[in-house]
């Protein structure tokens, strides 16, 4: 369930009816703000954003309850490349190869391991390195 929080100023923010957040601490800031918004609900979400519409030009959502939810996805990881400093090359891996960190790889001074959502984008990394570039041979990558 959800709620629809509107000021005078015309901000409307739409909490989870189990916000711990008074909606006081949400009003805008500025004078003539009233110092309590118009409270509607509960509604389902579908609802409650069809309110805050009909309110409100403005809408956000309650940085608190919703901070999943805003929350920028984590990139998947599918590719990752390493810099072999002693045997000079790049090789790119799928996530999760045996063959990733078989040999150590952990110590800065040999190498480093790099992650990449796509294949492109390691490849891309690879180049930049001025190092020549492998696909490793037993997760063959580029498939």
């Amino acid at each position: 369930m959800y709620t629809v929080n509107t000021w005078f100023s015309n901000e409307t923010v739409i909490h989870k009816a189990t916000c711990p957040y008074s909606p006081d601490e949400h009003s805008p800031s500025g004078e003539g703000n009233p110092p309590n918004p118009y409270r509607l609900g509960p509604f389902g979400l579908q609802t409650a954003i069809d309110e805050a519409e009909k309110l409100s030009r403005h809408i956000h959502l309650c940085e608190h309850c919703f901070a999943a939810e805003i929350a920028e996805p984590e990139p998947r990881i599918a590719f990752e490349t390493y810099e072999n400093y002693p045997n000079p090359h790049v090789k790119i891996h799928r996530a999760g190869c045996g063959e990733i960190r078989k040999g150590g790889g952990t110590d800065p001074k040999r190498g480093k391991y790099v992650k990449h959502a796509t294949y492109a984008q390691a490849e891309a990394y690879a180049r930049t390195t001025g190092l020549p570039i492998e696909n490793c041979m037993k997760c063959n990558p580029r498939e």
